[in-house]
């Protein structure tokens, strides 16, 4: 009898399993999609304005307009008051016009001109302003202006006349 309890005891302890881990359950592996990369460029405006000639109200009916001359010879009139011509005209200059506004441009030595050709009891004038090269130029009466900035302003007048704006 002790023979068959031990072959009873071997038989279980044997049949029995041995207590094994559970296997954790695998967790899905998620891959992330790879995210966006925002990259913020700082546009800059390119400026293509050659000269810009700006013509401010007086205290009466003067025209009021302004005139842009791109680098690309584009000549753009926005006429806004007291003009035969309103809203915004462009013309393209051609290539022997650019090239004469270029040779009165640098004869003109702008740069080297004073900012503001006014005099203090000239009130009730309207002020023209040229900018060009980053120099801003005003003028009040052109007889105290120097002949060379005349040049200048003269034949921006003289380009859009064509458009049948007032002469000024």
């Amino acid at each position: 009898m002790k023979k068959l309890l031990f072959i009873f005891l071997s038989f279980m302890i044997l049949s029995c399993e041995t207590p094994v881990k559970k296997e954790e359950k695998k967790k899905p592996v998620i891959k992330e999609a790879p995210k966006e990369i925002v990259v913020e460029k700082e546009v800059k405006k390119v400026d293509n304005t050659l000269i810009r000639l700006q013509r401010k109200a007086c205290s009466g009916d003067c025209p009021v307009f302004d005139v842009t001359i791109t680098k690309d010879s584009v000549l753009t009139y926005k006429g806004k008051k007291y003009t035969n011509l309103t809203g915004i005209h462009t013309i393209k200059l051609s290539a022997k016009q650019y090239n004469k506004f270029s040779v009165i441009l640098d004869k003109s030595n702008f740069l080297g001109l004073k900012s503001k050709y006014t005099k203090s009891g000239t009130k009730d004038f309207p002020e023209t302003i040229l900018r060009y090269k980053g120099k801003k130029v005003t003028v009040r009466l052109w007889k105290d202006a120097p002949d060379r900035l005349t040049d200048i302003y003269v034949f921006i007048a003289v380009s859009y006349t064509h458009l049948t704006l007032p002469t000024i």
